[in-house]
């Protein structure tokens, strides 16, 4: 059964090495053909496993910037305490149209 979590709490950061990184929570299993789904607004999507979703909304304009950009992101999965990397690993981003507000999609 495929789940979308609003995820409120994540960081970004650009890394020395140029690559754009996103700091999460530690999910359970395996990440597999993770997609990082990002529609040119304040918000993405990133695809965890085909039924894991991540909502990140509230993107920084910067970030929204270089997101039309790059081709990979950095995921990086800690703890709740954030003590230590538990995972990470880098993602394709997938550019869309821009996704309708739940307001606008037909009843």
């Amino acid at each position: 059964m495929r789940s979308v979590k609003c995820e409120k709490f994540y960081f970004v950061f650009h890394d020395t090495d140029g690559r754009l990184s996103f700091t999460l929570p530690a999910y359970d299993g395996e990440p597999d053909h993770s997609r990082f789904v990002f529609d040119g607004t304040n918000r993405a999507f990133f695809m965890r496993r085909a039924e894991q979703i991540v909502a990140l909304p509230d993107l920084q304009t910067e970030i929204v910037d270089l997101l039309g950009f790059v081709k990979r992101v950095r995921m990086a999965e800690t703890p709740e305490d954030s003590s230590e990397i538990v995972r990470q690993y880098d993602v394709p981003v997938v550019v869309v149209a821009p996704l309708k507000s739940a307001a606008q999609l037909p009843a």
